[in-house]
């Protein structure tokens, strides 16, 4: 089981690792955090909200099966007050939680690659940029994406896309 811990307060977060043995009735935290937080945008909080299995089709035919792993950071949660004497800039993604990426192969979980180490893959392009909390459901049909995404009116609902399978197969056999 991935969780989310906040080891000083709300605005740093981990995420960490339990494990149940078969026919034991407790988890046991085998890591408070599995993953480190970032070096950059993502240095205040690195939290998992997903793990999505990649479809064994196209370039991953006949590998092992590896995943994604979807995660919320953020540089900070709260605005950073600017010394009046000094140049004013943009202060750019450092307040709000965006999103990120990892990816692992199953069979040396929980050992993950990050893949947006400099910068976020997943910013709105309204609002305040918050794109965090995804969440995936992999069938058959295809892949159900749903998450929390900034509008221009300010609202952060939740929004959705399926992508079918076939489109799913044919993105991934041009790798």
């Amino acid at each position: 089981m991935i969780f989310c811990s906040h080891p000083f307060c709300w605005s740093s977060t981990n995420t960490g690792l339990a494990v149940r043995e078969p026919g034991e009735a407790a988890f046991e935290v085998r890591a408070w955090e599995v993953v480190s937080r970032g070096a950059t945008w993502d240095v205040a909080a690195t939290r998992i909200t997903d793990r999505m299995p990649v479809a064994q089709v196209g370039c991953f035919a006949g590998q092992r099966p590896c995943a994604v792993y979807f995660y919320d950071g953020a540089e900070c949660l709260r605005s950073h007050e600017e010394n009046s004497l000094a140049r004013s800039r943009p202060r750019g993604y450092s307040c709000e939680e965006i999103g990120g990426a990892f990816w692992g192969g199953d069979g040396v979980f929980p050992a993950m690659r990050r893949l947006s180490p400099l910068r976020p893959m997943f910013v709105s392009p309204w609002g305040t940029g918050c794109s965090r909390y995804v969440s995936t459901l992999v069938t058959g049909e295809g892949i159900l994406a749903a998450w929390e995404q900034g509008q221009a009116d300010g609202s952060q609902p939740l929004v959705g896309h399926f992508l079918p399978m076939e489109q799913v197969e044919q993105i991934l056999s041009g790798c």
